[in-house]
């Protein structure tokens, strides 16, 4: 009962605070705008990136599609917009932690009490991170659900479902490779089924949900390597331009005090380690160690704050171990969960303002883009769906990330139509787009921004610099 109604009231917070809270990130434009070109066309195609990245005006293949196919799909029972995209995210969030929960109570009924399957669920509730991801127009929820699925399944040793739900959480994000290493435990740990017969049961789940997504990109292989190619590219050089000490940080960039996060986190899993040994079944103990490490290795490796929520899910486990005999450690570490969301409302609602402040921030947006036929948007918070919602006969173009290797060859021609240029930070534009507006006698610039006190993450005060091109005539919409 205690589940259901936090559920409920945390499902109705995150639907109160629609598209303000966190504000829109210009990832979850690139992924709303695939789904709802499906929803209207039938075709998975990134419209915003038409004539910046190769083929993107007719085929998605820069991400894994299932999220964007789902969010589609849902736009048939409800309006098309990011505060329904994100309330689907939301409740596949809570999907996810239900899951977690119905498994933690069948399997620590043994050696512990079936109340710390609840504990470990309001842990997750109630963290601020996991909250703000969740309430996001992305798919980690999604990929979480189906990977968490693909563990507990192949720990029932129903290895055939289990690389069902593989293959849905890699087709869900490329970080659902990272929940193959628990299962692959799974599998060399069992004895009294062959280790080939296994392998077999799990490769043929998962290829079987891969296979159409295969199909697909067969024949488009060469768009293939150009677009999802360049994400892996933006990822390695990520991990190569972040130090050890810039990884530790990002890991903690999403919470208030995280400091204090840091520490909490190093004593549930110091208390969890030691009393591991209060989970009588020596493969479960395995499991959690090598869940945690694969989820840590999965955001090692990519180096973005987004992932860290799949460690959130094992270490909830291991809060749940560290409290058994600890009811002082449960109390303080869930009364800080508690006060880290409280503040999190107040800080958002109350010191930041943060519905007066994006209002005024798109007014602004809405004013430079008046009567512009094509603009560019490099802009935090991005401006898309208030830029469609004032101006939809423009056409709205997101930013080539600094680091994503594409010849200026693809682009520019597109840059060099746009009509406006909105960078949230002007430094960070791409090389080809600085040296275009540096001609003052074509580009008229100016520069704007909002007292804009942010706590997590520490993007105030927020600033627009745009570039509008010069006409020698007014621009008419076609």
């Amino acid at each position: 009962m205690l589940l259901a109604l936090l559920s409920v009231l945390l499902l109705l917070f995150s639907i109160y605070l629609g598209s303000y809270v966190p504000f829109v990130w210009p990832d979850e434009v690139l992924f709303f705008n695939p789904a709802f070109e499906w929803y209207q066309t039938g075709e998975l195609r990134t419209t915003v990136l038409e004539g910046l990245i190769p083929g993107m005006e007719k085929y998605t293949l820069w991400m894994s599609p299932l999220y964007m196919l789902l969010l589609g799909f849902s736009f048939h029972f409800w309006e098309a917009n990011i505060e329904n995209a994100r309330t689907l995210s939301y409740i596949i969030g809570l999907l996810a932690i239900y899951q977690f929960h119905s498994f933690l109570k069948s399997e620590l009924k043994i050696g512990m009490n079936k109340s710390f399957a609840v504990v470990a669920t309001v842990f997750l509730l109630m963290d601020v991170l996991l909250f703000k991801i969740s309430h996001t127009s992305r798919m980690e929820t999604l990929c979480i659900l189906m990977g968490i699925s693909s563990i507990f399944l192949a720990y029932k040793s129903l290895y055939f479902k289990s690389g069902l739900f593989l293959g849905l959480a890699i087709l869900s994000h490329p970080f659902g490779v990272f929940y193959s290493i628990p299962i692959a435990y799974l599998w060399l740990e069992q004895k009294s089924i062959s280790h080939f017969k296994i392998f077999t049961f799990i490769s043929i789940g998962t290829i079987i949900v891969l296979l159409p997504w295969l199909i697909y990109i067969i024949p488009r292989l060469d768009l293939f390597f150009i677009q999802f190619g360049a994400q892996l590219a933006r990822k390695r050089e990520l991990f190569e331009l972040f130090s050890q000490f810039d990884k530790i940080r990002i890991y903690f960039s999403g919470y208030y005090f995280p400091i204090l996060k840091l520490i909490s986190i190093l004593f549930i899993i110091i208390l969890g380690s030691k009393s591991l040994g209060l989970i009588p079944r020596k493969r479960l103990r395995n499991l959690l160690v090598i869940w945690l490490f694969a989820m840590i290795l999965g955001f090692y490796a990519s180096s973005e704050s987004w992932y860290v929520v799949h460690s959130t899910f094992p270490i909830a486990i291991f809060f749940t171990l560290a409290s058994k005999e600890r009811i002082w450690f449960r109390n303080g570490i869930l009364l800080f969960q508690g006060f880290l969301f409280i503040f999190f409302i107040y800080s958002a609602l109350y010191q930041e303002d943060v519905y007066a402040k994006t209002n005024e921030f798109n007014q602004k947006v809405i004013e430079l883009s008046k009567g512009k036929r094509k603009i560019y948007s490099q802009l935090i918070p991005d401006p898309y769906f208030i830029l469609k919602e004032n101006n939809p006969e423009a056409r709205v173009y997101e930013f080539i990330p600094g680091e994503l290797s594409i010849s200026n060859i693809f682009f520019q021609e597109t840059i060099e139509s746009m009509d406006l240029f909105l960078f949230y930070d002007e430094t960070l534009a791409n090389s080809n787009i600085k040296e275009l507006v540096k001609d003052s006698s074509k580009y008229k610039r100016e520069e704007w921004q909002i007292q804009y006190n942010s706590k997590v993450p520490g993007k105030g005060p927020w600033k627009i610099f745009s570039y509008e091109k010069i006409h020698n005539e007014p621009t008419e919409f076609q």
